[in-house]
Order: structure tokens, then C-alpha cells, then sequence
């Protein structure tokens, strides 16, 4: 347990191993574990099921400054969820009878992590390959039929297609700004200079890359910025840095599977080098001694 503990910033880790943040939060980091959900599985391949949320969030999310978001995490499966009650989005299971409600969570909040991004939130994200679902929403319309006594009104329903991935819950990183495909390696040929280069020289040897990043827009360009690069050319580590026009930043991160080593990489992050790039982040990070 650390002699003190740090009531700024508020931190939410979205389905980073719950060691990881137990052994954050005794350092003395406010931080608070949540998650997207897990699949489940249904009783047939061959088609669709309503989407069944179990997402698992606090309700004062905009209070969190900094958000942890690890899509490398193994998620098992939680078990069949009792169906009842009205739903409006349906999805195919996969190979496996699986339905992934995940990113249909992470569509549910995009506003709100979008609101934390636009008003100064740090968001730390382990990149996968971006990996998509089709999804079909049902909405609801009424219209007017004519009967044999006069007109009444009737009510249907019509089907649209939804497009979801694991990085739906964020515009800013969205298919339309970010390509993020999969690439995968420990080889790391360069690291740029940076807020965070010393970091990674540090934790060199603990990356592994499931992804490589490029932008897809040349506006994207003007914010986007390498950080780490592998074998081929391939961006596996890069940032997104609009502090200067009141927004947030964005760490794109390999993952370090070694859970004791990935909660002291965090750890130094936060407390010794966002600041770097974040100032008042630094100011609002206070100490406070625990009380016996």
C-alpha cells in the first residue's frame, strides 16, 4: 500500500486485468475498473439474435480525465442471459454460437467518451486490430391505412444495417480517420523522439504489436504522430495530440502481456510523463497522506 494516495486525476481502466488496476489503486491512483461486457452464447448459428448488453460502467462517466482502455484483454463468456422485454438491435453469432454485445456497449457510450476527448480526457488505449460486427437495428413507424370504415393507424417495423467494431466507442479513432489492421510481432526497429520515448526504450523488450496504424485522412496527418515503428514500416505505437485546441490526446499502445510490468509502465506513465504534454494535469495531481 502507498503512503499516499492521488486524488487527481480520476481514472476509469476499461477491462484492464483487475490485478493491474488493484495493484494501481495501491500505489494510490483513483482508479476504477469497468468494463464493455462479454459474449455469450446462443443456441443456434444460423440466425439472428437480439443483442443483450452487460456492460458494466459507472454512471458518472464524463468525471473520469483519464481513461484505460486494454482490447487486448482475454474476455470469456459470460453465461446465456435471460431474454425478455423489448429489443430494437440483433446480430448473427459467429463459427462458435457467439454473440459479442461489446461493441454495441462501446456505440452506447461513444458520446460521452467523445464529450470526455473534447473537453481535455487522456485516453490510453492497448491496440488490436480493428474487427467488426453487422448488426441490424429495428425501428419502429406508424403510418395511416385505409379500411372500410375510414382510416386507422397502423404500426411496422423496418431493418437497417449497423456497422460495429471493438473501436466504436470512440469518433475521433473511428474507420473514416484511423486504419488499424493486424500486424502482429515483438520487433521493434525505431523509436521517435517524444514526450514518452525514454518510456519505451524502458519497456522495449515487453511490447508485443497486434496492430499497425496509419491515418486515413490528411487532416488526421496534422494531430497524428508516430511513436513506435516494427519491422516493415509498420506504426505500432502513435498519438493523437490536440491539446493545444482544448482537446484530449490519444496514446495508441502495443500491449505488454506481463501484467506486473504493464501496471508500473502505467503507473509512470501517469505519474511522470503525461504531464509533459498535459500541464494541468500535473497540477491538479495532489498527494494526501492515508489515514491509519
Amino acid at each position: 500500500m502507498s503512503e499516499f494516495e492521488y486524488t487527481h486525476p480520476k481514472i476509469l481502466a476499461i477491462d484492464l486485468d483487475r490485478t493491474v488496476v488493484a495493484s494501481l489503486q495501491d500505489a494510490g491512483l483513483n482508479i476504477e475498473w469497468g468494463t464493455f461486457g462479454s459474449p455469450y452464447q446462443v443456441d443456434s448459428e444460423y440466425r439472428w439474435f437480439p443483442i443483450i448488453t452487460n456492460h458494466n460502467l459507472p454512471e458518472n462517466l464524463t468525471d473520469n480525465r483519464v481513461i484505460i482502455i486494454d482490447l487486448c484483454q482475454s474476455i470469456g463468456l459470460e453465461k446465456k442471459p435471460c431474454i425478455s422485454g423489448e429489443f430494437l438491435y440483433f446480430s448473427e453469432p459467429d463459427l462458435y454460437r457467439t454473440i459479442n454485445p461489446r461493441y454495441r456497449s462501446m456505440d452506447i457510450f461513444r458520446m460521452e467518451f467523445d464529450r470526455i476527448y473534447n473537453n481535455g480526457g487522456i485516453f490510453i488505449i492497448f491496440s488490436n486490430e480493428r474487427d467488426g460486427i453487422r448488426v441490424q437495428k429495428s425501428q419502429e413507424y406508424k403510418y395511416i391505412s385505409q379500411v372500410f370504415i375510414g382510416f386507422i393507424e397502423k404500426i411496422r417495423f423496418k431493418t437497417f444495417d449497423i456497422g460495429y467494431s471493438n473501436w466504436s466507442f470512440l469518433s475521433e479513432i473511428n474507420c473514416q480517420n484511423l486504419s488499424i489492421n493486424s500486424y502482429s510481432g515483438i520487433n521493434i526497429e525505431k523509436i521517435e523522439e517524444s514526450f514518452i520515448s525514454e518510456l519505451f526504450f524502458e519497456y522495449l523488450d515487453e511490447f508485443i504489436y497486434h496492430a499497425r496504424i496509419y491515418p486515413e485522412r490528411g487532416e488526421m496527418n496534422k494531430k497524428w504522430a508516430r511513436l513506435m515503428v516494427a519491422l516493415g514500416n509498420a506504426t505500432v505505437a502513435s498519438v493523437i495530440n490536440e491539446i493545444s485546441v482544448g482537446k484530449g490526446l490519444i496514446l495508441l499502445l502495443p500491449n505488454i502481456p506481463d501484467l506486473n510490468k504493464k501496471s508500473s509502465f502505467l503507473l509512470k506513465l501517469i505519474t511522470e510523463y503525461l504531464h509533459k504534454v498535459v500541464p494541468n494535469l500535473c497540477n491538479n495531481l495532489e498527494k494526501k497522506a492515508h489515514e491509519n
